[in-house]
């Protein structure tokens, strides 16, 4: 599959906004380069570091950017004339799966979450001397590895959450992380969905790799669009736990589904929320009948748990 790599230039004042813009339109994976972050750490630098290889001093002359992948179909289409429509000084470029996967090979590393488990890129190596619960984890071209803060805080509560039989509905599973965190933690099942196919065939090859695949079902469907599918989910319920970690617009929409999915006394795990708007999800929310909804925050970002 081939896939448009997009390269969005903006002043270093702007990156968070770029980003907040990206995650409304549906693109929820990026990198962010930006000079000052490096001038920070030259700046601030103790005497234990004896070298700076050369050809990392070029950092200090890079222009802040954010670059993001856009399938190249009629959605990533509509999303890159989106971007174009609001930003002007851009590149684009063509890339393979093969590029992808490799981008992600330079920069996802094992990572360790909270006390009990630990999320691990299949081609790297692990000392587990904790005995943590581990994540064998490929996200191929779907979001989620748990170096994102949006997907950390879901990972931290899942942590504390997850009890030895409980059912799970990972609502937008990308590459299927939490849901398989959840399974690996101890719970009995997990029903997956996505509206992108591709993010499917990840999450049924991850729970493959962890020997959960028996303990799951995952489907491609659009539960606004798909009336069957929208009833087949919420009959395989209740389940204990239903993360939505998408962006805040998806899930006000989708909130009338989710209400009717969680048991009584089970969690809702919202995030992919931006501070800005953690009101605006918090009372939908308590509209839709969650209560003692508690907030994490790391980085600028909130996740939202309610019970029922």
């Amino acid at each position: 599959m081939e896939w448009i790599k997009v390269k969005i230039y903006s002043d270093k004042n702007d990156l968070e906004t770029l980003q907040s813009f990206l995650i409304d339109i549906g693109i929820n994976g990026c990198t962010v380069e930006d000079s000052s972050d490096f001038l920070d750490f030259l700046q601030s630098k103790s005497s234990s570091w004896d070298y700076i290889d050369e050809s990392l001093m070029n950092l200090k002359d890079i222009r802040s950017s954010v670059t993001a992948y856009l399938s190249d179909n009629s959605q990533g289409n509509m999303q890159l004339a989106h971007i174009k429509s609001v930003y002007k000084d851009i590149e684009t470029e063509k890339v393979s799966d093969q590029d992808w996967a490799n981008n992600w090979k330079k920069y996802f590393k094992p990572i360790e979450i909270g006390k009990r488990l630990v999320i691990k890129p299949s081609w790297e190596e692990y000392i587990n001397t904790d005995n943590r619960s581990t994540v064998i984890l490929d996200p191929g071209s779907s979001f989620g590895t748990g170096s994102h803060e949006t997907t950390r805080l879901c990972l931290i509560q899942s942590e504390q959450l997850v009890r030895r039989g409980c059912k799970v509905l990972d609502a937008g599973c990308g590459s299927g992380i939490l849901g398989i965190s959840a399974l690996v933690l101890g719970a009995e099942k997990c029903i997956f969905f996505d509206i992108d196919q591709s993010s499917i065939d990840t999450t049924v090859t991850n729970t493959d790799v962890n020997n959960v695949k028996d303990k799951s079902e995952a489907f491609c469907t659009n539960i606004f669009e798909d009336k069957d599918a929208y009833s087949s989910l919420i009959s395989k319920g209740p389940y204990d736990i239903v993360f939505a970690n998408i962006v805040p617009d998806v899930i006000n929409a989708m909130l009338p589904f989710l209400s009717k999915t969680v048991e009584e006394n089970g969690y809702l795990i919202c995030s992919g929320i931006i501070e800005e708007r953690e009101d605006e999800v918090r009372n939908n929310m308590v509209k839709y009948g969650f209560n003692n909804i508690k907030n994490q925050k790391l980085n600028g970002w909130v996740a939202l748990i309610g019970s029922k």
